[in-house]
């Protein structure tokens, strides 16, 4: 494969994950069952690590090895507004609500998914 099919396929992968969790955040909340107290919280921690990994992994195409904590913050910021934008999005759907803990966990697994990747290097 060529690199720059390889850089565009790791963009698109991060973009289409990044789509997925907009895709349910869409569901209204009457569509999910009823679970245990902050399961929830670990759900949005759990949604969140995935993408933090495949941010680092398109940067890791553009971002020398010796940049690559400038990435991990490029990483939690973009994660930060994406997760703001999609709280934001959820006062919209139906019995969601914008919370500020679920996007903290957000965050969290962000930069879980993110330290994964440097530590996998």
């Amino acid at each position: 494969m060529k690199r720059s099919t390889a850089v565009a396929l790791s963009w698109v992968t991060a973009g289409c994950y990044a789509s997925f969790i907009f895709a349910l955040s869409s569901i209204p909340s009457r569509s999910f069952p009823q679970t245990v107290s902050g399961l929830d919280k670990i759900a949005h921690l759990l949604e969140y690590i995935p993408l933090g990994l495949l941010l680092m992994r398109a940067q890791a195409f553009i971002t020398p090895p010796r940049r690559r904590i400038q990435a991990l913050l490029v990483t939690v910021f973009v994660i930060m507004l994406y997760a703001l934008s999609d709280e934001f999005h959820q006062t919209f759907v139906p019995g969601r609500t914008a919370d500020i803990k679920d996007w903290a966990m957000d965050v969290l697994g962000g930069l879980i998914g993110g330290l994964l990747f440097r530590w996998r290097e």
